[in-house]
């Protein structure tokens, strides 16, 4: 594990010790330019706790980069928070972004928090 310091837009950064469990990041546009996109990222602390950080990127002039983190006690909370969050950006049902999904899934084989959070189970 190694010591982080995630910076985000308007707050302090978050600081741990922790390591990557899980990332994804949006394809390259139609066309192959790569002008904007998405990476999404979940750390697991130390402590036990997890971290969510989003970035969204841009190569179009006047406009600037965005990053948002934040911790969470479990993962649980992770996964409702990013279905919050794409309730936020227009997709019905909390259906995830791919780079979400992409982090989450990767998370759940890295993490037994994360693969207990990431299942629908129906009796």
């Amino acid at each position: 594990m190694k010591q982080h310091n995630i910076t985000r837009d308007g707050k302090p950064p978050i600081r741990f010790v922790g390591e990557q469990i899980g990332s994804g990041e949006t394809d390259r546009d139609h066309n192959g330019n790569r002008n904007r996109w998405t990476t999404v990222t979940i750390y697991a602390t130390a402590g036990g706790k997890f971290v969510v950080q989003e970035e969204h990127c841009t190569c179009w002039q006047g406009e600037h980069d965005t990053a948002h983190a934040r911790s969470f006690g479990t993962a649980a909370e992770v996964v409702s928070y990013l279905r919050e969050s794409a309730v936020e950006c227009g997709r019905e049902g909390g259906e995830l972004s791919q780079p979400a999904q992409d982090a989450v899934e990767e998370a759940a084989t890295a993490n037994a928090s994360f693969a207990a959070a990431w299942v629908e189970t129906v009796d």
